[in-house]
């Protein structure tokens, strides 16, 4: 290679360099693919193959900017990943069991709510998919519904869209985002019931970028049923610390699964 052959493969190699690492993608990039060429969306317009399937680069967050999936709590904006709700993921409603009083119930404290913040491009709307998974007691809730929201999965019929919880003392999960304005609850059943049950289920809500989204749990009455099934067994969800050990109390972690702007 002469001298201006090589001067100009590295001109190339910086520009290349240059341009991956440009734009709020830099840190969100997760799993890459292979791309196999030209497809045509089934909308009509043109599209890139990634691994077999006809994708949008400019809005897939699996497919970004190209074969590579963004981060979880991503978008994909113009080809960018673009954080929305990366602070989402992981979020945990945990009540630990302090003294266990007989082997159906324990003391309890409610923790102290947490907050976190929805980014993205000012004025959009998201919709973001959660994945909630843990181990409940069920709680009545009275005028709730689905919203128009349907989750799937293990009990998803404890999701309901607002309503209010019935005056007893039976445990509150919720989830409160100030735009569009609206709380959903996590657990959603029948009270007096003295066992828990597993959940593992899924649910898209709008948010709007900016708005504010809170977590709250609690024991109403400083006490929970202990994390045991209607067998007696202690529940333990899968890929979820501290499994393989059962949680010592209930709880319910919150993943990001999806985000794209809605239009």
């Amino acid at each position: 290679m002469n001298r201006s052959s090589l001067l100009i493969s590295i001109f190339l190699v910086a520009i290349t360099a240059a341009a991956c690492s440009s734009g709020s993608s830099k840190n969100l990039l997760g799993s890459s693919g292979s791309g196999d060429g030209v497809c045509v969306l089934a909308s009509g317009g043109s599209g890139t193959l990634c691994n077999g399937v006809c994708v949008d680069t400019q809005t897939d967050p699996t497919n970004c900017g190209g074969c590579v999936s963004c981060q979880a709590g991503a978008a994909c904006v113009l080809g960018q990943c673009q954080d929305v709700v990366g602070s989402f993921q992981g979020l945990r409603w945990s009540i630990p069991c302090a003294t266990v009083l007989d082997p159906a119930e324990c003391d309890a404290s409610s923790p102290i709510p947490q907050s976190t913040t929805v980014q993205g491009t000012a004025g959009v709307t998201y919709a973001v998919t959660l994945r909630f998974r843990g181990a409940v007691e069920q709680k009545t809730y009275s005028g709730g519904a689905d919203g128009g929201l349907v989750a799937t999965g293990t009990n998803a019929s404890f999701f309901v869209a607002g309503g209010a919880p019935s005056a007893d003392g039976y445990n509150v999960y919720s989830l409160t985002i100030s735009a569009p304005a609206q709380t959903v609850y996590l657990n959603s059943g029948t009270s007096y019931i003295g066992h828990c049950w597993p959940i593992d289920y899924t649910v898209t809500l709008p948010m709007q970028s900016s708005a504010s989204v809170s977590l709250s749990a609690d024991t109403v009455d400083g006490i929970e049923i202990t994390n045991l099934d209607a067998n007696g067994n202690p529940i333990v969800v899968p890929g979820i610390p501290p499994a393989p050990t059962a949680y010592n109390g209930q709880f319910i972690q919150m993943d990001v699964t999806n985000v794209v702007p809605m239009l």
